[in-house]
């Protein structure tokens, strides 16, 4: 299957389909099989390959549940190709096609640069994907906060000196994302991936700590206006029963 993988090691590339993609344009370069006369239909297929391979990984976003570890390893292989395709371009393509009449070197590269530009493109999407399942890992926890004033609400006990147990567990989603990951994606993916988890779960926690906020406040007024009127009523009574003065 396309999302068949490798062991680390085993080649440049972790995913089946991405192996089996570059089988096919080095193979279009192979001196047993490229011939100068087709040149052109050579390079046709050749870009033909290119653009269905990153027509079906935009195609991705149709797939729901893809776990963090293909994507993961889709973002992997995605920057790798793009590493590999100027290489090969200067070591194998350009040396081949450079015999022919009408031959333009900055033509070719420009349309290597243009399939690059797409593959990269095609990282926003897993690499969103990802952002979005640790936001939420690491957001669960962050509801805990709501029993906060619950549990020091007419109570005893001393101000806390160390943060609660929910913001340890907001942040293990990303400490195991990195212990992980970070040897297979590159430091520029995994700082995008890590700061926009923690920008989105700060957003969450600023919303979830003005809910808790406003409910304390709404308690606060509710409890001062019962002993307002409690306090009201008591001094009516007193008033309503105490003795009255007479000349006698």
């Amino acid at each position: 299957t396309p999302f068949s993988s490798t062991p680390p090691g085993e080649g440049l590339f972790r995913l089946n389909i991405f192996s089996t993609l570059w089988i096919c344009l080095s193979r279009c370069w192979a001196d047993d099989t490229f011939l100068l006369p087709l040149s052109h239909r050579f390079w046709r297929l050749f870009l033909q390959l290119l653009a269905r391979t990153v027509s079906w990984s935009r195609g991705l976003n149709h797939i729901p549940d893809l776990t963090t570890d293909t994507l993961a390893l889709l973002i992997h292989d995605l920057d790798v190709t793009v590493g590999e395709l100027a290489s090969l371009c200067s070591s194998t393509i350009v040396p081949k096609l450079s015999i022919l009449p009408a031959f333009s070197e900055s033509m070719l590269e420009d349309a290597i640069k243009l399939s690059q530009r797409d593959f990269s493109d095609s990282v926003t999407f897993p690499l969103n994907s990802i952002i979005s399942q640790l936001t939420q890992q690491c957001t669960q926890p962050l509801e805990q906060a709501h029993s906060i004033p619950r549990l020091y609400r007419k109570t005893n006990k001393e101000q806390p000196s160390r943060s609660s147990a929910y913001v340890s567990l907001s942040v293990q989603p990303l400490r195991v994302f990195h212990d992980s990951y970070s040897t297979l994606l590159n430091s520029e993916r995994t700082i995008a991936i890590l700061f926009g988890v923690l920008k989105q779960a700060s957003a969450r926690y600023m919303v979830v700590v003005n809910e808790v906020l406003t409910a304390v406040r709404r308690t606060e007024d509710s409890l001062l206006r019962i002993k307002q009127r409690t306090g009201s009523l008591i001094s009516q009574q007193s008033t309503s029963v105490s003795p009255t003065m007479s000349d006698d």
